[in-house]
């Protein structure tokens, strides 16, 4: 299997991240969780926008794993501390969906800025890595580490900054 990781270009990219994003997670105990009234439609629009808006107006990173043209999955990180802003809070973000996650999510996304900020003040500003999302039939044949590789080299390169990525254990998948 030959996949390709690059950075998404266009509009049009985040929103097939929204489509992989649905595909990918909708399985999973947590996405049916904070997602179980949301018609599939706007889950796939949310993923989509909010991507879009790390892509241009946080200058953070958005790659996708191409293998044979088709997307089979992506990352999403941003810089967080130094005055950056949260993306999530975003008005060109989907805000159909940010009520409809309303109390669930919100709740679930205080807990994680609150762990960002512990680590913002013990290392300062770093780069904190949001999704690593792969398709089911793509899964454990290291799309998820190519993807990550492609990261770490990128924020040695450019950002200069530590890494973060949460994860909870027994919560999902390593590769989702």
């Amino acid at each position: 299997m030959d996949v390709r990781v690059r950075p998404a270009k266009t509009a049009q990219e985040c929103e097939l991240i929204g489509e992989v994003h649905y595909e990918a997670c909708q399985h999973l105990t947590w996405f049916r969780h904070v997602d179980a009234e949301v018609d599939p439609t706007e889950a796939k629009r949310f993923e989509g926008s909010l991507a879009n808006a790390i892509r241009k107006q946080y200058h953070g990173i958005v790659l996708v794993a191409e293998n044979e043209g088709k997307m089979v999955g992506y990352l999403t990180a941003w810089q967080y501390g130094s005055g950056s802003k949260d993306p999530y809070r975003h008005k060109s973000v989907d805000p159909c969906m940010k009520r409809r996650h309303l109390p669930i999510w919100w709740s679930v996304h205080s807990q994680v800025n609150e762990v960002c900020r512990n680590i913002q003040a013990e290392v300062g500003a770093f780069l904190y890595i949001d999704k690593v999302v792969v398709l089911p039939g793509f899964q454990k044949q290291g799309v998820g580490r190519k993807l990550m590789n492609y990261t770490v080299k990128a924020t040695a390169e450019t950002y200069k900054l530590p890494i973060a990525l949460m994860a909870a254990p027994g919560k999902s998948r390593s590769s989702c």
